[in-house]
């Protein structure tokens, strides 16, 4: 597949795009996912080709336009810093167009450091012409799992402009930040440092307990129903003696 690019028109027409950005990400201390969406409004030129820059270690799981095919190309940056992701659009775009994408990014941090890694959506390298692509609006929600609370940790950094909970409001709850525990307003590409905070299961239980005794040994019938609220709890500890000998186990 080739295409032609007059450099002449390029400089007639330079590409002039503005975006407004929601990005939505699950923390946990291993995996980072993130649920993009990129609405772009073609001000002047067409536009062929995408540009981001992502975290080192990106996955991309998926990158859809309505009405056309996106094939993205992943490369590590000439400084090994990043990732750049190149999407190729089926055809030309003028107007406005959205792209959702998802990422992941493996990660392994302790709860109390937890780094949310900056995108960049602003890069003007597309195609063979200048481009200046204005970042109108950037949001960025976080959430986690139910076994933890989320919080931000340290002071607000360069580039973002305010974090407050999420509030219902119309935009928000049917926007991909309806799951969000915090919403963060950016004006330029930001390191966001989070932990996570643990929450801690309250639990009851009711014990049957049957024991058969003969000579040799005896035969101990444990059951349990456990009652668990506060938090969800995804493990449970029996202590039982170091003598026995546990033949079989079933929840």
């Amino acid at each position: 597949k080739l295409k032609w690019f007059n450099n002449r028109d390029s400089e007639v027409s330079p590409l002039n795009l503005s975006a407004s950005v929601l990005t939505n990400a699950d923390i946990s201390p291993s995996l980072i996912r993130m649920d993009v969406q990129v609405k772009y409004n073609v001000l002047n030129g067409k536009v062929d080709y995408l540009f981001w820059k992502l975290p080192v270690g990106t996955i991309v799981r998926s990158i859809k336009v309505a009405g056309m095919t996106v094939t993205p190309a992943i490369t590590r940056s000439e400084d090994g810093k990043q990732e750049e992701l190149l999407l190729e659009l089926s055809e030309s775009k003028e107007g406005e167009f959205i792209v959702d994408a998802v990422l992941e990014l493996p990660v392994n941090y302790g709860l109390d450091s937890v780094i949310l890694p900056p995108l960049d959506f602003s890069s003007g390298k597309l195609d063979s012409q200048s481009a200046t692509i204005k970042i109108n609006s950037w949001q960025v929600g976080v959430r986690t799992g139910p076994e933890f609370d989320i919080e931000q940790a340290g002071a607000l950094p360069e580039g973002v402009l305010s974090i407050s909970s999420k509030t219902p409001s119309k935009q928000i709850e049917s926007s991909i930040l309806k799951s969000s525990a915090l919403l963060f307003q950016l004006n330029q590409p930001a390191q966001i440092a989070l932990k996570l905070i643990p929450k801690n299961p309250q639990r009851s239980a009711r014990v049957n307990q049957s024991l058969v005794v003969n000579q040799k040994n005896i035969d101990w019938t444990f059951a349990a129903e456990l009652r668990i609220s506060q938090a969800p709890a995804f493990r449970h500890t029996l202590i039982v003696p170091e003598a026995l000998r546990i033949e079989s186990l079933s929840v």
